[in-house]
Formats: structure tokens, sequence, C-alpha cells
């Protein structure tokens, strides 16, 4: 495995507020079917560190600056200790937004999607606590699906 977890970074986002009024007013919120095409270059062996969603929920709920989200699968890579995978979001622009899917507090997936209608286009990178040569990303391409309860 190419990254080792040297020191406990504490992971704070400092990326500019967001505000409710923003989600509600983004075409964003509700439910999508996404897929990550192949990390380039590939991540290996880590690639079991980043799970892939296939679907998204994004919600008008606050969460600090960004704004909760739920991702499926949910389910943690078997390394780490945990009963599930957090997913939040924030709009960037009027058209566009960010969707960080963490798996530690240092590691994970972070997308910049653009929304159009009913699709999300854009790239997902990894981010780790330690530098790599080069950052894999990936192509990400999304479409809007009715939610159904209790999903």
């Amino acid at each position: 495995m190419r990254v080792f977890l040297k020191s406990t970074v504490i992971f704070g986002v400092t990326l500019g507020a967001a505000f409710p009024a923003h989600a509600q007013a983004s075409a964003a919120p509700g439910c999508w079917t996404v897929a990550l095409g192949e990390w380039v270059p590939s991540a290996g062996g880590d690639s079991v560190l980043y799970p892939r969603p296939t679907w998204l929920r994004l919600t008008t709920d606050a969460a600090g600056e960004y704004f909760r989200a739920a991702r499926r699968p949910n389910r943690p890579p078997d390394i780490i200790q945990l009963d599930s995978l957090r997913a939040l979001w924030r709009p960037i622009g009027h058209d566009s937004v960010e969707v960080w899917l963490p798996v530690w507090w240092s590691t994970g997936v972070r997308a910049r999607l653009r929304v159009d209608r009913d699709s999300l286009n854009g790239y997902a990178t990894i981010y780790v606590d330690v530098v790599l040569d080069s950052v894999p990303r990936a192509p990400v391409a999304g479409h809007r699906i009715k939610c159904t309860v209790g999903a």
C-alpha cells in the first residue's frame, strides 16, 4: 500500500461559507445516481480506501459551512473501524457543487461537479494527509433520480 498515515491531522474545512438559502436556490438538492471512472494515475492497492458511491442524496440540512448528504454504498473499508461514512456538499457559484466523501478525517474523495438540469458532470480527486507524487483523478457523471422514502 502506498499511503501510510504517519501523523494525526485534524481535518478542518475553511473553504468559505455556504448558507441554507444557497442550497435551496441550487439545483443540486435531491437524489442522484453517480458513476466514478477509473483513477488516473491509478490508486493501485489504495483504491480500497476510497469507496465509490453509486448514489448520493444532497440535502438542505446545514452542517457547518456545508450541507449533509448521504451516499450508497455506505460501507467503510475493512481497515477502518466505523459503522458508516459521512458525505457533505456545498454549492459553488450558481451551477456547481463540491461534494466531500471523507473516509477518515484526513482521507477521502472530493468531487467538483457542474449541475445541468438533471445531470452532474465533473471530476473527483483523492485527498490524503500525505503528499502523493500525483493526485489520482477520476471523471464523474450523474443523473437525478426520484428519492424514495427512507433513502
